[in-house]
């Protein structure tokens, strides 16, 4: 029996980092295709509006804590979990990033941790349940 897709969002503001978190999550075996990126905080809150979430079909997004707002206000990630979880929606949030986001994230872990496979497969199983 095939795995449903997993349609993703991630947002980083490095775009070496946004690209090995979207390879990394294309490596698990769970069938997660990315369907959209955000560079900033503002983008990623674009995004993550219910009605958009509900269009792009998202079941996952992976985010840095410390995304960049693109102004200078300072905030960072937490806003977009948030935004995430005022929703009625299933969606499972994975904060890559070296800063801990605890509020709602399903899994936290560091940019060192993708590169593990270990602890990927580990995320790999920890996934399949989910869906």
């Amino acid at each position: 029996m095939a795995m449903e897709e997993v349609r993703a969002l991630v947002f980083d503001d490095d775009p070496d980092d946004r690209e090995r978190i979207i390879k990394w999550l294309e490596r698990l075996e769970v069938g997660i295709q990315v369907v959209g990126t955000a560079k900033t905080r503002l983008g990623a809150l674009e995004l993550c509006s219910e009605p958009r979430l509900r269009e792009l079909e998202i079941r996952l997004v992976a985010t840095d804590g410390n995304l960049t707002l693109g102004d200078a206000s300072g905030a960072d990630g937490r806003q977009i979990v948030a935004a995430i979880r005022e929703t009625d929606l299933p969606i499972r949030v994975v904060a890559v990033t070296a800063s801990p986001v605890d509020d709602g994230v399903d899994v936290h872990c560091t940019k060192a941790q993708i590169r593990d496979s270990e602890f990927s497969k580990k995320l790999s199983r920890m996934m399949k349940s989910w869906w």
